[in-house]
């Protein structure tokens, strides 16, 4: 009898198929994960750049602004309430769209606003307002910011967002 030496060519196939199916799961599974990361610095971001903005009124004493951009797909933080020369410039992370921010008591079709300025008075008390995320391959996210304290709510749907808006009691600085 003859004795074999190495693999055979349906042996070494199946070891490369298997091989690239454990890949491309692998892969599946970080490309998710990195998407939630990058939500999640995004959801960090914003609250850093309204924090700001907040922080800058109670400092100075003074009115300050927040500028949402969805054309730049950017924030800024203004010292004064002008909007004039920017403190704080605050970019979103790859993959994760801002699609618009809508003010409590606006009418619905103003989420897709290109620019929006929310003004913050000197004790840092601002508008309540509601900002709409599309993340790369997952469903969107909305954001609820309320206008005294600055809690951030996350939702999962644009209605829930417009019934919240609609729901809470106007008590902000506009």
């Amino acid at each position: 009898m003859r004795k074999r030496s190495g693999f055979t060519i349906l042996e070494l196939t199946a070891v490369l198929l298997l091989t690239a199916l454990l890949t491309g799961v692998v892969v599946a599974s970080l490309n998710g994960a990195q998407r939630a990361a990058g939500l999640r610095e995004a959801v960090a971001m914003l609250r850093e750049a309204d924090a700001e903005a907040r922080g800058l009124a109670r400092d100075t004493g003074e009115a300050a602004a927040l500028k949402v951009d969805v054309v730049k797909q950017q924030l800024r933080t203004y010292p004064t309430a002008d909007a004039r020369r920017p403190m704080g410039t605050y970019r979103l992370p790859p993959r994760v769209k801002l699609r618009g921010c809508q003010l409590q008591g606006e009418a619905a079709h103003r989420l897709g606003s290109r620019e929006q300025v929310l003004r913050f008075d000197a004790g840092g008390a601002g508008p309540t307002y509601g900002l709409a995320l599309s993340v790369e391959g997952e469903s969107d996210v909305y954001l609820v910011i309320a206008g005294v304290t600055g809690q951030f709510t996350e939702v999962k749907d644009e209605e829930r967002m417009r019934s919240i808006l609609a729901a809470l009691p106007r008590g902000d600085a506009d």
